[in-house]
């Protein structure tokens, strides 16, 4: 590069009087395997360390001293799937503690230019401070009173509210929205946790007394994991893990989730709506679960049919006859099967074209397979993929707190992705024609009213 930029910037007479350059000699194109943990030690923060602190408690540690930077973690096992959260508005509980009446927290944050969060999601609650090493102490504090606050802004609540109702207006207006969930509300029976994702959610709480006391059982539920990744080392995580964890408490009865068995549906549903112009088609079935033995299949059949912008049904349904501007598949695994679906979508007077040719792309994946150049560039897109998500500390330490919080042992993705790298053309398809069988799916037509 620097020999073109020379070359550039002397007049044109001294540069043709310069000697050719010797092309450089071919090298192979070096090879990255995601189990091999020199070249991921080169590319990415190291890898996580699980660490009992108590019988109650864990420790997940993710040292990396290339930067000043810490992030703080305190993941509890309890989210939207757990009947006692619903019922008690854990939801809300969750989030209203950051929001004092004055503010005072928040600046604090501020201040420090903390990054704080929040997060609940369906298995889990989540505390989340990213900052500046010199700031850790401060930001323990700052988590430590967070999770003591019991002064709620009831304004916050009132926003909290609106903001809700708000958005689930908006979800209902938006086809793919009720794509997806029409086809949930038939997977999964009334009562079924998998459900709450797609029911009206309920109003906020403005009860305050019930909010602290439901905010103190989740922080001090039995399981719950402190994690820090950064510059940072075991001794200092250990005195600041105790140092902001609250005492521990008791259990509730009925904090797990009951998933329930799938009901049996018919072949085709119609869902109307108002308003629409297009047709919005799911083609779907219950997905994989984490502990499915073809699950390595699984993960390279969906890509080739669904994964990218040439895969199967890209091409039938966009390339090839431009019947739609989007196609592809949804659903990922999970402890338990969730929702998953081939789906497209085109203009009405197109909708008998359209089922017909997904229909066909359909039957033609599982009636005829992969081939040995769509499983190799498969293979590297997903363990490519993969390195992409291990770069940062922040990465690689919420990364372990998913895995513990579905119940994984850390390492999971890693050692699923050598499975991915060691399948073959004959064992994906065999996976394939008897996974993706007609008889296993539903289609769902989201029509206008």
């Amino acid at each position: 590069m620097m020999r073109v930029l020379l070359a550039l910037l002397l007049p044109l007479s001294l540069a043709q009087d310069l000697p050719p350059e010797e092309p450089p000699a071919t090298e192979a194109a070096p090879t990255y395997d995601i189990a091999d943990a020199q070249i991921l030690g080169e590319l990415t923060a190291p890898g996580p360390r699980l660490i009992a602190l108590d019988a109650d408690t864990r420790l997940v540690l993710v040292e990396d001293h290339r930067a000043p930077l810490v992030e703080l973690r305190l993941s509890l096992p309890v989210g939207r799937y757990s009947p006692w959260f619903r019922d008690n508005h854990g939801e809300e509980a969750w989030a209203i503690q950051l929001y004092d009446p004055d503010g005072a927290l928040r600046a604090r944050a501020d201040a420090l230019a903390l990054d704080v969060s929040l997060d609940v999601g369906d298995r889990s609650s989540r505390l989340a401070i990213s900052c500046l090493e010199q700031d850790l102490d401060d930001a323990v504090a700052l988590a430590r009173d967070i999770l003591a606050n019991d002064a709620f802004d009831a304004k916050e609540l009132k926003r909290m509210d609106q903001g809700r109702r708000i958005s689930w207006q908006a979800q209902e207006k938006d086809p793919l929205f009720r794509m997806r969930q029409a086809a949930a509300l038939s997977l999964f029976a009334k009562g079924d946790p998998r459900r709450v994702e797609y029911e009206a959610p309920p109003k906020v709480s403005k009860d305050l007394e019930v909010l602290a006391a439901t905010r103190d059982t989740i922080a001090g539920l039995p399981g719950r994991v402190v994690g820090f990744g950064g510059d940072i080392d075991e001794a200092r995580a250990r005195e600041l893990a105790a140092a902001l964890l609250p005492e521990l408490g008791a259990e509730p009865e009925d904090l797990a989730p009951v998933f329930l068995d799938l009901p049996e549906r018919p072949h085709e549903i119609k869902e109307p709506m108002d308003n629409l112009t297009q047709v919005y088609f799911a083609y779907f079935r219950d997905g994989p679960a984490l502990d499915d033995p073809d699950l390595a299949a699984w993960m390279v059949a969906d890509h080739v049919l669904g994964g990218h912008f040439f895969s199967r049904l890209y091409v039938a349904l966009r390339h090839e006859g431009g019947e739609t501007y989007g196609a592809g598949t949804y659903g990922e695994a999970a402890p338990v099967p969730e929702g998953y679906g081939l789906w497209t979508f085109t203009r009405v007077e197109n909708r008998d074209n359209t089922e017909l040719k997904l229909r066909d792309a359909h039957v033609g994946f599982y009636a005829n397979g992969i081939t040995q150049q769509e499983l190799d560039d498969a293979i590297g897109a997903l363990q490519g993929s993969r390195l992409l998500e291990l770069q940062s500390p922040a990465q690689r330490l919420d990364g372990a707190l998913d895995e513990l919080a579905q119940g994984l042992d850390l390492g999971f993705e890693e050692r699923l992705l050598e499975q991915v790298g060691a399948l073959d053309v004959k064992s994906v398809n065999r996976f394939i024609a008897e996974w993706y069988g007609e008889g296993w799916f539903t289609m769902l037509e989201v029509e206008p009213k």
